[in-house]
């Protein structure tokens, strides 16, 4: 993606310099309309626009198709059909020039197929200017770009030949008479220049933002992994203060999804775990749970907390004891749309039992 970027810069700065080139042309002419087509400034400048710059576009567009690999099928589509779009008008007018300067020469004579020439401007005008729109839709999925993502589209329309056409027509049959048809332009080609221009800082500008897209989406990614990890915890922390210690079970609507899997008591379902919780303050009516430590990653959270209660209930298969206890328990929880869909983990069984006076056995459940 950075060399995508490199690339949309340098195509900027050699526009720049195309249009320069071609200002100095345009002045450097005498009067009358297109007499600078044959100034060498005029000549390198249309070098420059039509091949290197076109070939570092097409990497540009390329780099951006690479920074929508999270983006929809459809998107990515979008963006593959304006790069093959693009590249098409760059590289077919091109092949079709070379065979009618060969054809030429083998005829020695300038080839007159005006159907030949038509197809090499309709290909050159109208194919890249509808692959860079499809890539600047597309660029509208690349997070990356941030508040910027419609400067690809904005850059692109700008650039099209379409669009240059059609100004220079509309500004010519306004203002040029009737009666001169070829009169002089200069000035007018000067001032189409400024958009040009405009556009060539435009391209160096959606280039400096492809460059550096990828470390900012990243850094988007892991913004929201840590404000989601941070919610989630938050919500860990209401379901074991307030809804184990308290016994608050008002709030599972609102914390724990309808199909709960609870897989340290082998239940299913959030009425399920509501049983469990009911059950476990039966057992240890002053059950206190104490948070000691809470491990975030996205979607899942381990929390290792200290619990402690009187046997009134009794544990397992095992009559009350009257005793109370303190041990550590540890429950990694998943969540998955705001609500836990997951609950695995369990209480240091061994030391429960051990604090109860009870006998230690294998393969027991949890409480």
């Amino acid at each position: 993606m950075r060399w995508g970027g490199l690339a949309l810069m340098a195509a900027g700065v050699l526009g720049l310099v195309a249009s320069t080139l071609f200002v100095v042309a345009v002045l450097r002419a005498p009067d009358g309309a297109f007499s600078y087509a044959s100034d060498s400034f005029f000549v390198a400048a249309s070098f420059l626009q039509r091949l290197p710059k076109s070939v570092l576009l097409c990497a540009g567009l390329f780099g951006l198709y690479f920074l929508l690999d999270k983006a929809p099928t459809t998107v990515r589509r979008t963006a593959l059909a304006g790069f093959a779009l693009f590249s098409l008008g760059v590289i077919l007018p091109l092949t079709l020039l070379l065979a009618l300067a060969l054809d030429s020469q083998a005829a020695s004579g300038p080839s007159s197929d005006p159907q030949l020439w038509e197809a090499v401007f309709i290909v050159y005008s109208v194919s890249p200017s509808v692959g860079i729109a499809l890539c600047g839709v597309a660029a509208f999925w690349v997070r990356g770009l941030g508040r910027w993502r419609f400067m690809p589209l904005a850059v692109g329309v700008l650039d099209s030949s379409l669009l240059y056409w059609l100004v220079f027509a509309i500004v010519r049959s306004m203002l040029q008479p009737p009666v001169v048809p070829y009169a002089d332009t200069r000035w007018m080609e000067t001032a189409l220049q400024v958009p040009v221009l405009l556009t060539s800082l435009g391209w160096i500008l959606v280039g400096r933002l492809l460059y550096g897209a990828r470390d900012r989406e990243n850094a988007l990614i892991a913004a929201e992994h840590r404000a989601l990890s941070e919610v989630n915890c938050s919500k860990t922390r209401r379901l074991y203060e307030e809804a184990w210690t308290m016994e608050n079970i008002s709030i599972l609507g609102e914390l724990v999804a309808e199909d709960l899997l609870d897989y340290e008591h082998d239940r299913y379902g959030r009425e399920e775990f509501k049983k469990t919780i009911v059950d476990l303050h039966r057992t240890f009516p002053d059950l206190d749970l104490c948070i000691e430590e809470q491990d975030a990653d996205g979607d899942t959270v381990t929390t290792r907390y200290v619990f402690s209660g009187t046997d009134s209930g009794g544990v397992l298969w095992y009559p009350p004891t009257g005793k109370h206890a303190t041990v550590i328990g540890t429950y990694t929880d998943r969540f998955s749309e705001g609500r836990l869909v997951e609950h695995r983990g369990g209480l240091d069984m061994a030391s429960l039992l051990q604090q109860l006076g009870l006998p230690t056995v294998c393969d027991t459940k949890s409480v």
